[in-house]
């Protein structure tokens, strides 16, 4: 990728836009398994089990996300670098 071929995004970052982006999915997705965890823990202490089953449920459902996002990033750093 020549200078003239960068957007603004690759400039600042050093990524190109898509691997910029994935980086911010894959951050926001893990951040959110955390997120849900605690959720999940404060609805147990309040005793309710059907909204700490959902978030148990939301939190596995990112952790699928992290799980596909940095499968995805490994492989296209990989080819970029090549």
């Amino acid at each position: 990728m020549t200078p003239a071929d960068m957007t603004l995004g690759d400039a600042e970052t050093g990524l190109p836009d898509h691997l910029y982006d994935l980086v911010l999915l894959l951050q926001q997705a893990a951040a959110d398994v955390v997120r849900y965890r605690a959720f999940a823990e404060d609805a147990r202490g309040a005793d309710d089990q059907e909204l700490a089953e959902w978030l148990d449920e939301l939190a596995q459902s990112d952790r699928d996300i992290v799980q596909r996002a940095k499968r995805m990033l490994n492989e296209r750093l990989r080819s970029t670098a090549s």
